[in-house]
């Protein structure tokens, strides 16, 4: 069940290390550059279905290089109708869109160790994402909205 990491290309650095970090804490983890500048909508909007295609958790970088960038209110909605689990991490101080709050946001290592915890948690008490034939309708909704909300208490708390 592999993460998803988006970022843009600008952020290549920060993304490599935190992927990184989820591949040491033995998470399957795949890393999709975004370049508005060099792709097309239609290129961009097919990199982030297939991505969201093979993966069960979803993380977008975000950063003074996305601020205000259309692919990533398309990204985060899209993960959210295909049931993906959804979280950013935030580098810097960059002016978020109010549409972040309502998502779990890791700005730090430890935040990132939350992740690791809930993704874990997920999968010891069987509600990880199951096939579409293996759940029941409502189920994988129900359970990526109870993992995000659960990462966002434990990132709000600090453990």
């Amino acid at each position: 069940m592999p993460v998803s990491l988006l970022y843009c290309r600008n952020d290549l650095a920060a993304a490599m290390a935190i992927g990184e970090h989820l591949r040491l804490e033995g998470l399957a983890t795949c890393l999709e550059a975004i370049d508005p500048q060099a792709d097309d909508a239609c290129t961009l909007t097919t990199l982030i279905s297939r991505s969201l295609h093979s993966c069960t958790h979803l993380i977008v970088l975000v950063s003074g290089n996305t601020c205000g960038a259309w692919w990533v209110p398309f990204a985060l909605g899209a993960a959210a109708l295909a049931d993906r689990r959804v979280a950013t991490f935030q580098l810097g101080e960059p002016a978020s869109p109010t549409y972040l709050g309502e998502l779990p946001t890791m700005a730090q290592a430890t935040d990132l160790d939350l992740f690791v915890s809930a993704y874990r948690l997920e999968h010891t008490l069987g509600r990880a994402l199951n096939l579409p034939t293996q759940a029941a309708p409502g189920d994988n909704r129900c359970n990526a909205q109870h993992f995000q909300a659960e990462l966002k208490a434990s990132i709000g708390r600090g453990y």
